[in-house]
């Protein structure tokens, strides 16, 4: 069973049983991700992608670390 959002011309599929890894992204007609059954997709990371989600924007005590320095990040709520 998957699981299908759409809005427009664009359409997200998500797989559940894959761990919820996104299947297919289509935009303005366009497969953005790799196909679950093309050449990559006995891969486990050939094909799809994973949502990021909670960790998407934040950033552990608010700095990045960079070529040796740690650059802070202002927080936000």
């Amino acid at each position: 069973m998957t699981l299908e959002l759409a809005s427009g011309t664009a359409r997200l599929v998500v797989e559940p049983a894959a761990g919820g890894r996104a299947r297919s992204w289509l935009a303005g007609g366009y497969e953005l991700l790799g196909a679950a059954d093309g050449p990559a997709g006995a891969s486990p990371v050939g094909w799809g992608m994973y949502l990021m989600a909670p960790w998407p924007g934040r950033l552990r005590g608010n700095t990045v670390g960079h070529r040796g320095g740690r650059h802070p990040m202002p927080a936000s709520s």
